[in-house]
């Protein structure tokens, strides 16, 4: 008998069960319970349901074969399992229903820690506001107006509102996780004054915050040197700060989806 604390499970930040479970706890054929997923009569207008709590792929067996399943949603299970009928089936409904209200708890829980964490490491980078020094070289400025085939002078102070753009997406959101947003919420743009109260760099830490902002500065200014258009510098940055920060990015059940189908 299957041990019910391997009912539930949770997957990037998901409390999901499989078919294969419920076939083995309800006693049916695990072709029978696929098919019984893909019977499932979807109302008018309701097309997204199965798209967010029901996601089909492949699983190994104990013959390396490969073969469908399903994982599902506690939805997308209490949709599935509401013909189930008998007094075993309601045995297992109510096991079910704990399972998935403990790992509910526990995934609260894995949140609560993870969001502690995340002030922790944003305390890491911003500060209350700092005294102003000058953190971009002329030479980042001289590298993208350079790639973007713009005329440069040595002092040049003033710069084009698409060059704020290009900094704040080459540059501020790729600083760390989390970082340009918090920037973004404790010194909002003001429409009356066209512009932020304070600059950004003086809410950043001196040991974390304009550490990495310089590492950025100096890799974007590198970078646009050799690049031969904006967007193989874009998609350099990119990867750049997903080979740094792919880690601590959450993934969604759509995403899980994805990858049981391997797109």
């Amino acid at each position: 008998m299957l041990n019910i604390e391997k009912l539930v499970e949770i997957k990037n930040g998901e409390t999901l069960t499989s078919s294969i479970i419920v076939a083995e706890t309800f006693g049916k054929r695990h072709a029978d319970v696929l098919r019984a997923i893909k019977n499932i009569e979807i109302p008018d207008g309701e097309e997204e349901f199965a798209e967010r709590n029901f996601a089909f792929g492949s699983y190994k067996d104990s013959n390396n074969q490969e073969r469908p399943m399903c994982l599902m949603t506690r939805l997308g299970w209490e949709i599935l399992v509401m013909g189930f009928s008998g007094k075993d089936a309601t045995a297992w409904k109510i096991k079910f229903a704990r399972a998935f209200d403990h790992m509910a708890e526990q995934l609260q829980q894995v949140r609560f820690a993870e969001e502690q964490s995340k002030h922790r490491f944003i305390d890491a980078f911003i500060r209350d506001l700092g005294p102003y020094s000058k953190i971009f070289p002329s030479s980042f400025y001289e590298s993208l107006y350079g790639l973007l085939g713009w005329s440069w002078y040595e002092g040049k102070h003033s710069h084009p509102g698409y060059m704020a753009h290009l900094t704040n997406e080459l540059v501020y959101t790729k600083v760390a996780p989390g970082i340009y947003e918090e920037l973004n919420k404790r010194n909002p743009y003001q429409s009356e004054r066209r512009r932020r109260r304070w600059i950004q760099t003086r809410l950043l830490t001196d040991e974390a915050g304009k550490v990495a902002l310089k590492k950025q500065i100096d890799f974007v200014t590198e970078t646009a040197r050799w690049v031969a258009s904006l967007e193989q510098l874009r998609q350099i940055v990119e990867l750049r700060y997903s080979s740094l920060f792919s880690g601590s990015r959450q993934l969604s059940f759509l995403r899980v989806k994805y990858e049981l189908v391997g797109n």
